[in-house]
């Protein structure tokens, strides 16, 4: 089936909201919502408020009695803010996990231990993942990285604490989890985890919840 839904510009956008039934108390608020957030994001919000879909329907886009688009928009803001409490709080584990990580294995292997293969885990595609930080140093602009260039010639990459704000933290989690037992065990327990794979395992689950 071909698509072919017409675009509508807000003020008919806010009407078939209500010719569908929804109540909406400020049409100053709904048309500001609908132009700042978008019908179609708000569209997961109101799907709470409509009635049942009929036998062979996917939505009814009818509204139950007594929805207003004033709690659709309540709904979206206790939403956002749940999101960023959530995201507060990963970036303040994935900083404590950086920090941990780079003071353990720099105090005991040097500022440049991570281009030494030898200190991973044999499976480890050590290799590929240099070759991918060579690619973000190449096209950073961050002052650290223009610095470092402009002021060392070798090694080609900066210290461990520098190149870690470079990657993500799927990318942390990967190094992490490749580093000597005894190591991230360290590192771990330095965050209150009791082991090794606790600390991945928390890594990986907040690395997915950042994506959602």
């Amino acid at each position: 089936m071909r698509y072919s839904k017409p675009p509508l510009n807000i003020p008919d956008q806010l009407q078939q909201l209500r010719d569908r039934g929804l109540l909406v108390r400020s049409g100053d608020l709904a048309l500001n919502a609908l132009e700042l957030i978008r019908y179609y994001r708000l569209s997961a919000y109101w799907l709470f408020f409509e009635e049942p879909p009929a036998p062979g329907e996917t939505r009814s886009h009818r509204f139950k009695p007594g929805s207003s688009f004033e709690q659709v928009i309540e709904l979206y803001n206790r939403d956002r803010l749940i999101r960023l409490l959530v995201i507060d709080a990963i970036e303040r584990i994935e900083i404590a996990a950086r920090s941990a990580w780079v003071q353990e294995t720099s105090m005991k292997h040097g500022p440049h231990c991570y281009l030494d293969p030898l200190l991973f885990r044999s499976d480890f595609n050590h290799g590929e993942q240099l070759e991918q930080l060579r690619s973000q140093l190449q096209q950073s602009n961050e002052t650290f990285v223009i610095h470092y260039r402009q002021t060392y010639s070798e090694p080609e990459l900066p210290p461990i604490w520098a190149m870690t704000e470079l990657i993500s933290l799927g990318t942390l989690r990967a190094w992490i989890a490749a580093t000597e037992l005894d190591s991230k065990t360290k590192v771990a327990r330095s965050l209150g985890m009791p082991s090794a794979q606790v600390l991945n395992a928390v890594l990986h689950s907040l690395n997915l919840l950042r994506a959602c």
